[in-house]
């Protein structure tokens, strides 16, 4: 068995190349700076909160009827990527709902992308060159979305009478994974969770954290021909059907988009109209996330 050595540079064919001399440990000096380089590189990235780089803006439609002595579901929407409040807001301005007796709240995620449009993941440069890993930078920009949508929800019901046991989010294509975390963070706060196509890795989601799932109603969704998505989704409900979770999985026949039957079928499944939604006679209408 060969003997450490110390380092000393030799006249060789390369010049730069070090090679050891006979009959000695390695300095402590060596070894330290070994040990600290390891435990830096290999350190865990923490997770932080981000600062949003947009202001609070929101969008809502009231029931018909509207009773402020009433207390009312309210459903809060995460628009798609590169979309804003405004565009999720047509559900209701083209009724595509039956007989709503909801509140619809649409929240313009808190992030820019080169004013193209807004996402609920930051995607600047220079916090792509700060996150070593990719993961660990998607959830932190879930922690800014989460206060963000906590605060809005604090100040509007402050407004308007929302029953406290009917919050429920619903997330289009990428506000999927965002919907997704706040209500499996967050099951005493909301009752219930939509995703329709969701965009999303189940590494970021919150439910090893959270023991506590059950009862949670959770929609999935998502079209035969996004076999990527499609494959997610069929994992995510067996890993939240596990978890006690009630789960409604709805597969529809067509690519990256909402239909007017999917809506109908969670209004269903949430009890979301005053009367029940029928499923099966409607034309096929679709919203292009």
């Amino acid at each position: 068995m060969p003997k450490w050595r110390n380092w000393k540079t030799r006249r060789t064919q390369n010049p730069l190349r070090v090679t050891p001399r006979e009959g000695s440990t390695p300095s402590f000096g060596i070894s330290l700076f070994l040990i600290l380089s390891i435990f830096i590189f290999c350190k865990k990235e923490k997770i932080i909160k981000l600062n949003p780089e947009i202001p609070k803006i929101y969008s809502y439609r009231l029931p018909k009827n509207y009773n402020s002595a009433y207390s009312y579901p309210l459903v809060i929407v995460f628009h798609g990527y590169l979309s804003d409040e405004n565009k999720s807001i047509l559900f209701y301005d083209e009724e595509f709902f039956y007989e709503p007796n909801f509140i619809l709240l649409s929240i313009r995620a808190p992030f820019a992308k080169r004013k193209k449009g807004y996402t609920w993941f930051a995607e600047s440069d220079s916090l792509a060159k700060k996150f070593k890993n990719i993961l660990n930078l998607q959830k932190s920009s879930l922690l800014t979305c989460e206060e963000r949508v906590l605060e809005i929800l604090g100040e509007f019901e402050k407004k308007y009478n929302i029953d406290p046991n009917r919050r429920y989010l619903w997330g289009l294509s990428l506000g999927g994974p965002a919907a997704l975390h706040l209500g499996l963070k967050y099951p005493e706060i909301f009752s219930g969770i939509i995703a329709s196509s969701p965009v999303f890795d189940t590494l970021i989601l919150p439910i090893k954290e959270n023991k506590n799932l059950k009862g949670l109603k959770v929609f999935l969704a998502c079209g035969e021909k996004e076999k990527n998505i499609l494959l997610i989704i069929k994992r995510t409900a067996e890993i939240l059907k596990e978890k006690d979770c009630e789960v409604k999985l709805y597969i529809h026949p067509y690519g990256h988009t909402i239909d007017a039957k999917q809506i109908r079928t969670f209004q269903n499944f949430f009890n979301l109209s005053y009367t029940k939604a029928p499923e099966d006679d409607i034309d096929y209408r679709y919203y292009q996330k």
